[in-house]
């Protein structure tokens, strides 16, 4: 659902380009850049009231390791929201605080303690390497001084090592 709501599919994004000044709802956090509000208006205007719904703080709280441990399709689906964040005009300091938190949490998750053997064992390799071609580029995004494939490649190798 929030893939649709954040235009990731592409009849959302025709949608959101037929009808991008339709809506116009001004968030309280204020995290969308005002001049992108012209471009995007519908688009950003559903990122706000999510935004006022606490519903980036409770996504983020779903991929957070604790005693609920969120299944790896789920954060992959969960992380994926995050990639169009800028590209659809949140201001820059909102989406690295984000981003920040995402990589955080998602290391965290793919620890030993936090991802079981047998989990990794159970979770398709793709599902897991999608989760960690998806941090590795938020990673990048927040530092042009990390190469991504690196990252991912680390992470990857780490992995396999558990996995043999």
């Amino acid at each position: 659902m929030l893939h649709k709501c954040f235009g990731l599919c592409d009849r959302c994004r025709e949608l959101f380009k037929t009808f991008k000044n339709s809506i116009n709802y001004q968030s309280a956090q204020e995290i969308c850049a005002p001049e992108q509000m012209s471009q995007n208006g519908l688009v950003l205007s559903m990122v706000n009231q999510f935004a006022d719904y606490q519903g980036f703080e409770k996504l983020l709280a779903f991929i957070q390791p604790g005693e609920f441990k969120c299944p790896i399709p789920l954060v992959k689906l969960a992380i994926k929201t995050f990639s169009r964040l800028q590209e659809i005009g949140l201001k820059d300091q909102f989406v690295g605080q984000t981003l920040q938190r995402v990589v955080k949490l998602v290391e965290e998750r793919l620890l030993p303690g936090n991802l079981a053997d047998t989990e990794l064992k159970e979770v398709h390799l793709e599902e897991i390497k999608g989760v960690v071609r998806h941090m590795s580029t938020y990673k990048s995004l927040l530092s042009k001084e990390v190469d991504r494939h690196q990252v991912q490649e680390v992470f990857e190798l780490e992995l396999a090592k558990r996995y043999m």
